[in-house]
């Protein structure tokens, strides 16, 4: 469940295996990924990107209005763009 809303972004408490933070830590370590959040965000981005490109969009929650592109984290479309590059 969801503990607090701080602007467009949820905290959420996730349990992981010690093994898996070791390994997300040695990735914040070598500056493959800035932070632990971010890296769990990419993560999350990727197992949708996966699932839409299996599923179709279906899998997405619906929205009652679009974002506007202009609203949209340029560093998420920059990740997304490399997603569906690799396809």
């Amino acid at each position: 469940m969801p503990k607090k809303e701080a602007g467009r972004m949820v905290l959420i408490s996730v349990h992981v295996p010690k093994r898996i933070l070791d390994a997300v830590d040695r990735l914040v370590r070598e500056g493959i990924v800035p932070n632990r959040s971010e890296a769990i965000r990419m993560a999350i981005l990727m197992l949708l990107e996966r699932h839409i490109f299996v599923q179709g969009p279906s899998v997405l929650p619906k929205s009652d209005t679009a974002e506007p592109e202009s609203s949209r984290n340029p560093e998420e479309e920059a990740f997304r763009a490399l997603i569906l590059k690799g396809r």
